[in-house]
């Protein structure tokens, strides 16, 4: 690896694999940035705040962007030629049902792979990747167990779920705004939660083609509302919505954000559930109005048949 910097690589897309980045020797570090200060009109708080902390220097090997945001992709062009690392974009298909589609998929993870050895990585032999890739597999897997046996909310409480996009870490403030109101969030369908993990691996591939096997846990697995179709994240939220009892969704987002702020109407029509949308700014002293919306919505999803 180039002298002077750490063997990190910082990204916040879902789409990119933590095992490839381990397997060729680097630390894979998907970070929730903290936000600095409001984003100008027009710009995603959760994009120009990563594109904030790689620009700032971060001491990482590496940034990785992906096009599935297209914010995340023009907040690129934001950090170059600042203190930043060497940085790589992703192309990620909105498309996903194509065989197409997926080949494109799994070349980028070629291209990634090239990038890393070009920063000084080691070249990864198949039987390496899988032993990286069962690995991860089974702390997903441990990690799901334990929070399928801890979902259950305490006495009195509701039930709800968070869907949406990315939240920075100062908005993440929404989870503990719930608790307070004396919800239970039993479903996060963030970006940073479960609706963000690849499928388990095949074990029964990895120890032929493992390549194949991770681009199609990722790219197959992933649920998201800029997905096209995005039939695939209604189905998981069905059965994950109905398994864990929630009674009512917030549904939060960005202002910014297109591909989340079109499926608020829909979402609300499909769920038949109590419904709070949170269309977030980044500005300043929001926090008192969020915390007296989610108070509001906690008690009528208590009240609620």
């Amino acid at each position: 690896m180039h002298p002077g910097v750490s063997g990190r690589i910082v990204y916040s897309s879902p789409f990119v694999p933590a095992e490839l980045i381990a397997a060729h020797g680097f630390v894979p570090e998907r970070t929730i940035p903290r936000r600095r200060s409001a984003p100008p009109e027009g710009v995603c708080p959760f994009a120009q705040a990563f594109a904030d902390s790689v620009g700032a220097g971060t001491g990482a090997a590496a940034a990785i962007f992906t096009t599935m945001c297209d914010q995340m992709r023009r907040a690129v062009e934001t950090v170059r030629g600042r203190d930043a690392p060497p940085l790589f974009v992703l192309n990620v298909p909105h498309t996903w049902q194509t065989a197409g589609a997926r080949r494109y998929y799994a070349a980028e993870l070629d291209r990634l792979g090239r990038f890393l050895q070009g920063l000084g990585g080691v070249p990864t032999a198949d039987a390496d990747l899988a032993r990286v890739m069962r690995e991860h597999d089974d702390a997903r897997r441990a990690g799901a167990a334990s929070a399928a046996g801890g979902v259950t909310p305490g006495d009195g409480a509701a039930p709800v779920a968070v869907v949406g996009g990315p939240l920075s870490a100062g908005d993440r403030v929404l989870f503990d705004c719930i608790a307070r109101a004396g919800g239970a969030v039993v479903l996060d369908a963030t970006e940073h939660g479960e609706r963000a993990l690849p499928l388990p691996f095949d074990r029964r591939r990895l120890g032929g083609d493992p390549r194949g096997e991770l681009a199609a846990a990722y790219f197959d697995g992933i649920v998201d509302a800029g997905r096209r179709p995005n039939t695939e994240l209604y189905r998981w939220l069905k059965a994950r919505l109905a398994a864990r009892a929630v009674r009512g969704i917030v549904f939060a987002h960005y202002a910014w954000c297109d591909a989340w702020h079109a499926e608020a109407a829909r979402m609300r029509e499909w769920a038949r559930l109590p419904f709070l949308c949170l269309e977030l700014t980044g500005e300043a002293g929001a926090a008192a109005v969020l915390a007296h919306r989610v108070e509001a919505f906690v008690e009528t999803v208590r009240c609620a048949p």
